[in-house]
């Protein structure tokens, strides 16, 4: 099976799929219409309560792949993030598509778990694990230091790797890992439609980055407005407001 990816962090699209030499995609497409209302029921009939929220049901992508031709890769509670019309009250905040949303109260109470348990390892109360994660960044630092070929997705400035979008941003294809450090494969131009989609979220993620080294409040609230999950422009104001509070101390040229 041979794939060619990609895209920006958490939203890369399959552009390739290749089976024994032979083109993938209708195969993937006679699953999908076999399938579908089989994996419909069995979203139905979820125990939502002991869900894990990482498992990844697929019933979003096959929708995305059955509307521009091709697959995206990531998970679908990551995909979900970059439209604007499948996170919403109508959906359920996704549940139609098997999504379950983690909640901030979640997260932190995993951080506290976190904390807990490598302070128990600093006091020698619990052993060190020595076993690798299962981060990529393990598989690019063995290839390097071992000088073995490895190829490996990873995000790196666009230096013609996405033939189409703007020179520098950050994307995300496959690259090579060796001695030689790491070196992004070439894989083209991206879909019209895909494109389309790609570029807005480029160009806010330029924005956030500007307004965050300038202090710039009002570019800030642009590219907040202009994220498909925001859906009330008096409610981003607010959003905004709390958050520069909160984070005060680390934005502080925000408050010059």
């Amino acid at each position: 099976i041979h794939v060619k990816t990609a895209g920006i962090n958490h939203f890369t699209w399959i552009l390739e799929l290749k089976i024994k030499d032979k083109d993938g995609f209708p195969l993937l497409k006679e699953y999908i219409e076999r399938e579908q209302e089989k994996l419909e029921k069995q979203i139905n009939s979820l125990d939502w309560k002991g869900l894990n929220p990482f498992k990844d049901n697929n019933l979003l992508k096959f929708e995305l792949f059955k509307t521009y031709g091709f697959l995206p890769a990531e998970g679908d509670r990551h995909v979900a993030e970059f439209f604007p019309c499948f996170l919403t009250e109508k959906t359920s905040a996704g549940k139609k598509y098997g999504i379950k949303l983690t909640r901030i109260e979640d997260r932190l109470e995993r951080i506290e778990r976190g904390r807990a348990e490598v302070q128990s390892m600093i006091d020698g109360k619990q052993s060190i694990s020595l076993e690798r994660s299962g981060e990529k960044a393990c598989d690019i630092i063995s290839a390097i230091a071992i000088g073995k070929d490895s190829t490996l997705m990873m995000n790196l400035p666009n230096r013609g790797q996405i033939a189409n979008l703007p020179s520098e941003v950050i994307v995300e294809t496959a690259a090579l890992a060796n001695a030689n450090g790491v070196r992004p494969v070439s894989v083209g131009e991206l879909p019209p439609g895909i494109l389309g989609l790609t570029l807005k979220h480029i160009t806010n993620q330029e924005m956030i980055v500007e307004a965050a080294l300038t202090g710039n409040k009002k570019l800030a609230l642009q590219a907040l407005v202009n994220d498909p999950l925001v859906k009330n422009c008096e409610d981003a104001a607010k959003m905004l407001d709390e958050l520069l509070q909160a984070n005060a101390d680390y934005l502080p040229q925000f408050w010059l």
